[in-house]
């Protein structure tokens, strides 16, 4: 078995954490995360935006309705 990557362990803790869905940039720099979403089953959710500050609205509404959070490590 081949060495886990950084994104594989960062999609591995956002799955233990349950989160549900992540937001981002669409682009090179986060296709290995992407790819590692689609490896680890399809979640969580990744939800494309085009701006950074549309992605900190879009992840600051989602705490704010949904009341989530990701627990302490």
């Amino acid at each position: 078995m081949a060495d886990p990557t950084g994104a594989s362990l960062l999609v591995g803790r956002l799955r233990a954490w349950r989160v549900p869905r992540v937001f981002g940039w669409p682009g090179e720099a986060i296709a290995p995360v992407r790819a590692a979403i689609e490896v680890a089953g399809g979640g969580p959710e990744f939800v494309p935006a085009r701006h950074g500050e549309t992605v900190s609205f879009m992840a600051a509404g989602q705490r704010s309705v949904l009341a989530t959070a990701i627990p302490p490590a």
